[in-house]
């Protein structure tokens, strides 16, 4: 088995994870790959290779892509979307205001914790490297279709991919 695999393990990952990556050549690789965006995200957490700004942006877009499935189902409830917009302007000037006002507004929107408004509520918490995985399974269960859980989670993961570059590959390698 390979040190980049061996190290994979070493993080116990879930057993389709594993075995997913045990198919690829190396965490690069992985990383370039993987169609998951909650694995993707549960990798870079891991490792400690996503810094809180980079965490808090991921999860704004991920949960910006799954918020009118909420609104949809919930038109005149604009708590995560207050969320969200608390959490941007948190992202963009990083004060203790504007992040007192992120929390407030995530744990508002989170009073109705279901489906798309639980991924945008939690999207502005500290724990904001989440969000990705919530997100992709909040609209992939609203939808109740697996092709668009598959769908999602692949979008959610070209998101992560955009926003944080491969931390396994060398400088010199960056596209």
């Amino acid at each position: 088995m390979n040190k980049d695999i061996e190290y994979i393990k070493s993080l116990n990952p879930c057993s389709d994870g594993l075995s997913w990556a045990n198919e690829q050549k190396s965490i690069e690789s992985i990383y370039d790959n993987c169609d998951r965006g909650d694995w993707l995200i549960w990798l870079l957490r891991k490792s400690c290779k996503i810094t809180k700004p980079q965490a808090v942006i991921v999860a704004i877009k991920c949960a910006e892509r799954v918020l009118h499935v909420y609104e949809k189902k919930h038109p005149d409830d604009n708590r995560p979307r207050k969320a969200i917009e608390a959490a941007l302007k948190y992202y963009e000037s990083p004060t203790e205001e504007n992040r007192k006002a992120a929390d407030a507004y995530a744990a508002d929107a989170a009073t109705d914790a279901t489906d798309a408004a639980y991924a945008a509520a939690y999207a502005t918490t500290s724990a904001a490297a989440y969000a990705a995985a919530y997100a992709a399974d909040a609209a992939a269960y609203a939808a109740a279709d697996a092709v668009a859980k598959k769908s999602e989670r692949k979008a959610q993961a070209d998101i992560i991919r955009k926003e944080v570059s491969n931390p396994w590959r060398k400088q010199n390698e960056q596209p």
